[in-house]
């Protein structure tokens, strides 16, 4: 087959340079070349559509589902059911079949169902979902299921996504070494940005990729761009800046406590001299949040001092915090039941150790 003819000739390329770019022309470029050659005509992945009743409103939420369970789980069913209740149209884009349990749910609380296969992962749904999309929209909701969404603060968080700004995000990564972009997870666009043409273009000119690495590069940061250029106005729910004003007046033990910091960084705080205020430890503890993802270096912090409802499902396995962490200061931010099914989450998807060999390179890229 040409495909591993070419990898046989890269490898011997490779062999003169160190092993992580070798795999790395492998299991990024490569795949993502040959994916995109493949994908040239792509249309739509979708399968089929249950269109269900339309709330008397023009916002609109695409909430991308991907459960392979029996049910629809709790922290799902509850950011559902409450965007239901500020009479936010869903339309689910489903990238799995459904149990009869799951579809049951959905039709009784969405507007629409777009069953399709996984192509493209999040960022494939999105496309294919706001290309069904084409009536009158005021605002739109973009948001998936790699988040946990707890009780405490969700409400908060939906009526200010609803806000009157252009642009709304959950969070923003200012990474140094991932570069400024909004997180997808979470994000609300005006009505102006919907139909603005940097918005549409982006959409209309994505290549669905199965890769996480390009769906980050490609489709999370280039969407930034996109929704920035065509904002008149900006705002980030639970943004570093906020935290660091909040951090500043709770007096949180940030010093005492360095394992609600995440790894590899924790030690900056925790060997900072005691004789230092509390105000320089919190802009340290900012700063080094800030550093990475803040969803992930923040996961105790912003529930804790602005009321984030939102969890990501790979602490662990991104190796931000130990298990045994979490399980100890999740209590003081979320409802033992809630604590109970994020727990379980996090120790059914495990951390790298159980990763084959291969999969442990892919991990170590970013693919995995």
């Amino acid at each position: 087959m040409p495909f591993l003819k070419s990898i046989y000739r890269e490898y011997h390329i490779a062999r003169k340079f160190v092993s992580r770019s070798f795999f790395r022309r492998i299991f990024i470029d490569l795949n993502i070349k040959r994916q995109k050659e493949l994908l040239k005509s792509y249309k739509s992945d979708i399968k089929d559509v249950i269109e269900l009743s339309i709330l008397p409103s023009d916002i609109y939420c695409i909430f991308v589902y991907y459960e392979l369970a029996e049910d629809v789980s709790d922290s799902v069913k509850r950011v559902i059911l409450e965007l239901r209740r500020h009479d936010v149209n869903i339309i689910l884009a489903c990238n799995h079949e459904m149990t009869i349990t799951q579809k049951e749910f959905f039709i009784e609380n969405c507007s629409a169902i777009i069953f399709r296969g996984n192509q493209g992962f999040d960022f494939g749904a999105y496309k294919d979902a706001i290309q069904y999309l084409d009536r009158p929209v005021s605002r739109l909701i973009i948001m998936n299921d790699s988040v946990f969404f707890s009780s405490h603060g969700l409400k908060e968080m939906i009526q200010r996504l609803l806000g009157p700004e252009d642009v709304i995000a959950a969070y923003e990564n200012w990474s140094g070494t991932e570069h400024h972009h909004l997180q997808s997870f979470c994000l609300s666009v005006s009505g102006h940005v919907f139909n603005a043409r940097s918005f549409r273009q982006f959409w209309n000119t994505y290549i669905p990729v199965n890769n996480r690495v390009y769906a980050i590069e490609h489709g999370e940061k280039k969407l930034s761009q996109a929704i920035l250029n065509a904002a008149r106005d900006t705002h980030v729910i639970y943004s570093v800046s906020a935290l660091y004003k909040k951090l500043k007046d709770k007096k949180l033990p940030l010093r005492e406590e360095p394992f609600l910091l995440p790894r590899p960084w924790r030690d900056r705080i925790f060997e900072t001299d005691h004789t230092e205020p509390y105000d320089y430890i919190a802009t340290k503890t900012v700063e080094l949040i800030n550093i990475t993802s803040p969803i992930h270096a923040g996961a105790y912090y912003f529930p804790s001092a602005l009321g984030s409802p939102l969890f990501k499902k790979d602490i662990v396995y991104r190796h931000r915090f130990d298990f045994w962490e979490v399980e100890t200061w999740i209590p003081d931010i979320m409802s033992e039941d809630d604590a109970d099914e994020y727990l379980t989450i996090l120790r059914k998807r495990g951390d790298e150790n159980k990763l084959s060999r291969l999969d442990r390179i892919k991990y170590d890229l970013g693919v995995k």
